[in-house]
């Protein structure tokens, strides 16, 4: 009976905070890492497309004329001029560009040659146009870079201006016969970026929000939980303490003595056996949370508890499936998602997506039938886990946006080579004004569906960036009311 009174008292306040902010922190690194990754993936694809466009500009350059303009009271000349005519032109027709110039070195000293802005200028370019032979004092690092080692360069970081931010990327001139003879720099603004990085951090602001509201419902039932540990072992103090006066009077308080000993014992080991898992299961952010929400689910069956442990669990499902999605958008936008080819049994992998999909189907009471022609080959030399991952968004969303009828899965053989697949609802069907916008990342049909469907709005960007990969199409036919058709094909030989 001096155990009991000897256990440290129990506050379920403290450990239900304790709980709610283990869960938002762990929750909140687990968002912001992805985030970072997203933000550097999105950046790398603006590097490599800077990179490109000044690749591309380098071969307008002529590099005899280059040679020749070295003098000042060459500004304005003709050859001056047609140097820089195609370079305007290029300047001209591509978005974002906010200057192209060349510069050689002669010594230690860089001279600038050729700027478009002696002749076109964006908006909000103000500056004046150097002359030929202006020296450059700037300190830009990749710029002199570019010079040292006759090399690719393009800077790690966004510029921040008064009115505009850009991004610069350097790519060395070279003559017919590969000599270096200057660098060709290209300034973009960063406007595509951040339209780029907009979607990310909604998606970011979408997962905290999550998180908070995942950390509170934790935190309230580990306060539950934490609760009524306290008031069992306040009971069994009290039963301690009347036993403890009455041990010479009766045998039957002996007896009962020891099985609340056994009660006790038995509540203190739960209470470590749920912090040692809870702590074990949370070396990943959501996975720990599930499996603690399993944890408790196995060990609580009354309605309430069981209520708010199945809201975390889809909270935190929920969320997972946020940051994987956001994950696979960001690998693919920096081009950096790979197809892992290999001999696939096509027939069972369909089989299985559809049979996986059934329940969710029967519980709307939606048919759910599939049709694979006796043409489709057994076996396709591509990646299995994409052509699972796009076949569920599909089939899942037309069960999602279907209340009554059915949906049908059918499978042809598409080029003698590839697979067709159509997936037809009889659901709510898809506006007119919304179609041009079904593949955009973030996007639904409109802020009711979000609403009353749920959903990211990724599934169908992320299944048209795979579907694209493996060398296919997608696309779709659909009329407000009337159902859709979703088709898309798919290649046997993907194209890394």
């Amino acid at each position: 009976m001096q155990t009991a009174r000897q256990r440290s008292p129990i506050s379920p306040i403290r450990d239900g905070v304790l709980a709610g902010v283990v869960v938002f922190l762990v929750s909140c690194l687990g968002v912001w890492l992805t985030y970072e990754r997203a933000a550097e993936a999105q950046f790398r694809a603006v590097q490599g497309e800077l990179l490109q466009l000044g690749r591309t500009a380098a071969t307008l350059v002529d590099p005899d004329i280059h040679e020749q303009l070295r003098d000042t009271s060459q500004t304005g000349s003709a050859a001056h001029l047609g140097a820089l005519e195609p370079l305007v032109a290029f300047h001209k027709a591509t978005q974002h560009v906010i200057y192209l110039y060349t510069a050689r070195r002669t010594g230690d000293t860089i001279q600038f040659v050729l700027g478009t802005d002696y002749l076109y200028r964006v908006s909000g370019d103000e500056l004046p146009a150097d002359p030929i032979g202006t020296v450059y004092a700037g300190q830009d690092p990749f710029f002199r870079q570019a010079f040292d080692r006759a090399t690719e360069q393009v800077a790690d970081h966004v510029v921040q201006e008064r009115h505009r931010s850009y991004v610069s990327a350097y790519v060395p001139l070279r003559d017919a016969s590969g000599r270096f003879y200057g660098v060709l720099g290209i300034d973009m603004v960063a406007d595509d970026f951040e339209d780029r990085m907009r979607g990310v951090r909604l998606a970011a602001q979408l997962s905290g929000l999550a998180v908070t509201v995942l950390a509170i419902i934790a935190g309230f039932v580990a306060y539950r939980f934490r609760r009524a540990q306290a008031r069992a072992w306040q009971k069994e103090a009290e039963h301690a303490e009347q036993l403890r006066h009455a041990l010479a009077r009766a045998q039957e308080f002996a007896l009962l003595a020891e099985q609340h000993a056994t009660e006790a014992e038995r509540a203190n080991r739960s209470k470590s056996e749920f912090l040692a898992m809870m702590s074990h299961e949370l070396r990943t952010p959501m996975h720990g949370v599930l499996a603690t929400t399993s944890l408790l689910q196995e060990k609580h069956k009354d309605a309430a508890n069981q209520r708010l442990l199945g809201l975390i669990e889809r909270s935190g499902n929920s969320l997972l499936r946020i940051i994987n999605e956001l994950l696979d958008l960001a690998q693919m936008e920096a081009g950096v998602t790979r197809f892992h080819v290999q001999p696939v049994a096509v027939r069972p992998v369909i089989q299985d997506v559809v049979d996986l999909q059934r329940a969710s189907a029967q519980a709307k009471g939606v048919a759910l039938a599939l049709d694979i022609a006796a043409e489709v080959p057994e076996q396709l030399a591509t990646d299995g886990e994409r052509l699972r991952q796009v076949l569920t968004n599909l089939i899942g969303n037309a069960i999602k946006f279907t209340e009554r009828g059915q949906v049908t899965v059918q499978v042809r053989v598409h080029e003698d080579r590839g697979l067709r697949v159509d997936v037809g609802d009889t659901g709510i069907g898809i506006p007119l004004d919304a179609h041009d916008r079904l593949f955009r990342s973030f996007s639904q049909v409109d802020a009711s569906s979000r609403r009353r469907f749920g959903g990211t709005g990724l599934g169908l960007a992320i299944s048209q960036k795979l579907v694209t990969l493996a060398g296919g199409e997608i696309g779709f036919d659909s009329a407000e009311g009337e159902g859709s058709t979703f088709w898309f094909t798919w290649g046997s030989a993907p194209e890394s």
